[in-house]
């Protein structure tokens, strides 16, 4: 499950099975549209039954964050609503959601998205204009939280990728660099948590 913007904290939707992938392998351009956007996403797992959950308990019913990277079709969400028809084609297609591996949350942490090595978003917990909690109780709202079950609150505005490109999501914290040893001085960068290349 995915959803809940910072725009509208009640409004969100749901991914089917298909649509979650694990990270390790390209992201393929649907041949539907030539055009897509990636939005960084961190990804929020349940650990606890929930429903109607308060945002002042909402730290309660998770533990683990895993960097994503969430792919949309623009215009086929414009062509869509011009019609009047639900969204929900342009985001929950086949691989639509890269999910990185699960880690121990910590909100001081932050997560940072770069297209060909250029910054092009950022997320840190106590600093979004959407918290964790508040997404996780306009959801729970009307949703059952089981354990097991995620969610993503949407972080960023959408950037543009086409075929060649290469998104990759930083963690603040990480103190290893690509070349495996200590972060240091010498060293020339830390190694992404999260890397996709589109194709």
């Amino acid at each position: 499950m995915a959803g809940a913007s910072q725009s509208n904290a009640r409004a969100w939707y749901f991914l089917p099975d298909s649509a979650i992938s694990n990270a390790g392998k390209p992201f393929f351009i649907p041949e539907t549209d030539t055009v897509a956007e990636a939005v960084l996403a961190p990804v929020i797992k349940i650990n606890r039954l929930g429903k109607t959950i308060a945002p002042r308990f909402g730290h309660r019913y998770y533990s683990e964050l895993a960097p994503a990277i969430h792919f949309r079709l623009p215009e086929v969400r414009r062509r869509l609503l011009e019609e009047g028809l639900p969204a929900d084609m342009a985001y929950s297609f086949d691989r639509s959601l890269i999910i990185g591996d699960f880690l121990p949350f910590n909100p001081e942490e932050k997560l940072t998205m770069t297209l060909n090595g250029a910054e092009c978003a950022l997320w840190k917990a106590d600093d979004a204009p959407l918290s964790i909690d508040e997404a996780l109780a306009a959801v729970s709202s009307s949703n059952t939280m089981k354990m097991g079950d995620i969610f993503a609150p949407i972080v960023s505005q959408g950037v543009k990728v086409e075929i060649g490109d290469t998104l990759e999501v930083f963690l603040s914290s990480l103190k290893s660099c690509a070349c495996g040893e200590a972060l240091a001085s010498s060293c020339e960068s830390p190694a992404p948590i999260l890397s996709v290349k589109i194709k």
